[in-house]
């Protein structure tokens, strides 16, 4: 099976539990939802479901205006981390570039967010 990371999905699948938001400039700060033109930290929960460690993986962080659908084709790039997970491991992996949300979908004061990593 080789190498097979994995980050859960949620219900819908861009919902997942396995990736969060900690605002405010202390990525170790509790979770919470970002909040737009102000600074936060995306974290990842990723996986290695498959029978062969791996070393040094990338993993890309997106957010996207889900009201227009999206994908990592139309997604912005916030940033990207690396893992190394054995098998079965998992991490979880905080986006080296700290992200600041933009105003979207007329929320008041709360960035409406999809990311994809």
């Amino acid at each position: 099976m080789g190498v097979s990371l994995e980050i859960p999905h949620g219900t819908p699948w861009w919902e997942s539990m396995a990736i969060w938001t900690v605002p405010g400039t202390d990525p170790l700060g509790p979770p919470g939802p970002p909040v737009a033109g102000q600074p936060c930290t995306v974290w990842a929960h990723v996986l290695n479901t498959g029978n062969t460690p791996v070393q040094n993986a990338t993993v890309n962080f997106y957010w996207a205006n889900p009201g227009v659908g999206f994908d990592r084709t139309t997604a912005t790039r916030i940033g990207s981390s690396y893992v190394s997970l054995c098998y079965p491991d998992e991490a979880d992996v905080l986006c080296l570039t700290p992200w600041v949300p933009a105003f979207v979908n007329a929320v008041s004061g709360i960035a409406t967010i999809g990311i994809i990593v």
